[in-house]
């Protein structure tokens, strides 16, 4: 009995520890989120949920590895694009911004080995990414950088984003968001990082990555070809860059109900365990 109660114990810890180090940013765990349609073509991996609204049109899944579910116009693909939309107006409004570095005309890839420190960073119009863009954490699990486009955001053919200088290895709880006021397009190759919402629609090229968020159209569609997409988020060491995650981090939601259930599955044993010596103590000795 004790026994069966050490291991409910750990499997609570464990659920719980799970569930923390799920990332706070990705939106109602949809690693692909649609207006119009969602296509796909070849051998695609999404590690996470699928949504689409208002359209109904989701094609060439045939060949999709997918972790989560298909919501096609329900009220998770509603909720998801209202809540993609929220996150859009609260970011590009001025008062948001006023406090955002303005890198209008730089090349994303342009800022060498120091990399962004976390932070606000605004664009006016497109945005390019070139090599490598160096995400600074400072030593934190938990850093923020919210980058804002007032047009496009493109990506050349295998350019990077990457993490450094996290606070330890494993789960990533901070936010990376890319609010682009039209369209996006990562180059064939691209390992990318972090929650791209777009006002009209996504491109992923060829073997293009994200992972750290999904990729959410308002008002388009979403286009894959052979990538992998996760909102899962975890490092590989202090001060080691990270790409898209292989395993993905089941939702914080599921993963508190479970730890509420073994719990209470912990005090019933315990509660059905004292009874017993009680009433045992109880018995009149023969």
């Amino acid at each position: 009995m004790r026994m069966a109660t050490y291991r409910l114990l750990l499997l609570s810890l464990a659920l719980s520890l799970l569930a923390a180090g799920a990332r706070a940013g990705t939106i109602d765990g949809f690693a692909v989120l649609g207006a119009s349609t969602v296509t796909n073509t070849g051998p695609t991996t999404i590690l996470g949920d699928v949504g689409l609204s208002p359209g109904s049109s989701i094609t060439g899944f045939g060949s999709v590895i997918l972790t989560g579910v298909e919501d096609i116009d329900n009220t998770p693909a509603i909720n998801g694009q209202i809540d993609a939309t929220t996150l859009y107006d609260t970011d590009i409004a001025p008062s948001f911004l006023a406090g955002a570095d303005n890198l209008t005309g730089d090349d994303l890839g342009s800022f060498g080995p120091g990399g962004l420190a976390p932070g606000v960073y605004y664009f006016s119009s497109s945005a390019q990414l070139t090599g490598a863009l160096l995400l600074d954490a400072e030593g934190t699990d938990t850093a923020t950088w919210t980058f804002v486009m007032g047009s496009t955001l493109t990506t050349a053919s295998a350019s990077s984003v990457a993490i450094i200088d996290s606070g330890s290895p494993g789960p990533y709880t901070g936010n990376i968001d890319w609010i682009v006021g039209s369209s996006t397009t990562l180059g064939t190759g691209t390992t990318f990082l972090g929650t791209i919402v777009a006002d009209a629609s996504d491109t992923l090229n060829t073997g293009a990555t994200d992972g750290c968020g999904g990729v959410i159209a308002l008002t388009g569609a979403v286009t894959l070809d052979n990538n992998t997409i996760s909102t899962a988020c975890s490092v590989t060491g202090t001060g080691t860059p990270v790409g898209p995650p292989v395993t993905p981090v089941p939702e914080p939601g599921t993963f508190a109900l479970l730890s509420c259930a073994a719990l209470g599955m912990v005090f019933l044993t315990f509660r059905n365990s004292r009874t017993k010596r009680l009433s045992a103590a109880a018995l009149p000795i023969q």
